[in-house]
């Protein structure tokens, strides 16, 4: 009888409106959650799992949590959006929730202070999308820096003290100011054990750098929420059978595309292993006797074939994934496999007692 009346939505506002009423509020933690489906009546896009590490049938959900783990809200996603696509949907939900806490005077009279922080991990690591988040929005964002080969010097590093998930911490963290795809950072690094560093950027120029770590590091209490909600309140539970149907004009991933990319790199690693097997053979050359060397440069024609063959499949398999569509509308995919989406509304419904 709930349900049907189709306002699980409404409530999830109204509590996420409520929740959100203090100014430690402006941190909010979004990370995704994958939901398996191992059923027959909807043919869902597959996902990597990263918890069973396999492509596996599921739709996701995108968590917006506190510090401590305590949380706010959820958007589900319909087909194969990614963290990115999911931020940028709920950005007008959490501005619209923070309206009242958020003092737009402040806003007009300090270009450094930002609306509020968005804290995630390395699935939506895009430089020009985190100023775009500020330029647009002035939204601050906190995530760990991908590709980082550079090490910094140890000697400046210095102690601080933080909390991370409520709890007193001491580390070893330096800043400094870095340029990345045209955009400026702030850089706070992490020294660990071993003289491993952890990098850490951010577009929030107001707080201090111990801040900055200790609430990136507590993006745990967000896996930790996950991990609770899965033993204690059956998270992942089938509320309703059923699929709905979505709209003809949405766009996904084709497919075939996506074949074609797998076989692409499988062929390329596998070319990997033959370049680095022949290299090795021309290196040992050098050093072997004539007798030696006669059986390498058999092996190393061989291997230069192997090598000119797959350089052809690959070139093959190039030319025909350029005529292939990387995304198509749901309407140009075949019945049988036409994405569809599982009933939402007792989801979400169940899902706000559960926050509850």
């Amino acid at each position: 009888e709930i349900t049907s009346q189709q306002k699980a939505d409404v409530f999830g506002q109204s509590l996420s409106k409520e929740w959100i009423t203090k100014e430690e509020c402006l941190f909010f933690y979004i990370d995704g959650h994958i939901r398996i489906y191992n059923g027959k009546l909807a043919n869902l896009p597959k996902k990597f799992v990263s918890r069973q590490k396999l492509c596996l049938a599921g739709t996701s959900e995108y968590w917006v949590n506190d510090q401590k783990g305590l949380p706010f809200m959820v958007f589900t996603g319909q087909l194969t959006e990614k963290l990115k696509d999911a931020i940028l949907a709920i950005i007008p939900r959490l501005i619209e929730d923070t309206r009242d806490i958020v003092n737009e005077e402040s806003l007009l009279s300090d270009p450094d202070l930002p609306r509020f922080t968005i804290v995630f991990d390395r699935e939506a690591y895009e430089p020009a999308f985190f100023a775009s988040l500020w330029t647009n929005y002035r939204i601050a964002v906190i995530t760990y820096r991908k590709n980082v080969k550079d090490l910094w010097d140890e000697g400046e590093f210095y102690t601080i003290d933080t909390q991370v998930i409520s709890k007193d911490i001491s580390m070893l963290i330096c800043e400094h100011q870095t340029i990345l795809s045209g955009h400026p950072f702030r850089e706070i690094r992490k020294l660990g054990e071993g003289g491993h560093q952890t990098s850490i950027i951010t577009t929030n120029r107001k707080i201090k750098e111990s801040e900055v770590a200790g609430k990136m590091f507590s993006r745990w209490s967000q896996e930790n929420f996950f991990g609770y909600q899965i033993k204690e309140f059956d998270f992942d539970k089938m509320i309703e059978y059923g699929f709905e149907r979505l709209a003809d004009t949405l766009t996904v991933v084709n497919p075939m595309y996506t074949q074609a990319s797998h076989k692409i790199k499988k062929l390329k690693e596998k070319k990997s292993r033959i370049d680095a097997r022949l290299l090795c053979l021309i290196e040992k050359n050098i050093d072997d006797d004539i007798n030696q060397t006669c059986k390498n440069t058999r092996k190393q024609a061989l291997l230069k074939e192997k090598q000119i063959e797959l350089e052809g499949l690959l070139e093959k398999l190039l030319i025909e994934r350029k005529s292939i569509k990387s995304r198509i509308s749901l309407s140009d995919m075949p019945q049988d496999k036409r994405y569809n989406k599982l009933k939402l509304e007792s989801k979400l419904f169940m899902n706000t007692i559960k926050m509850i």
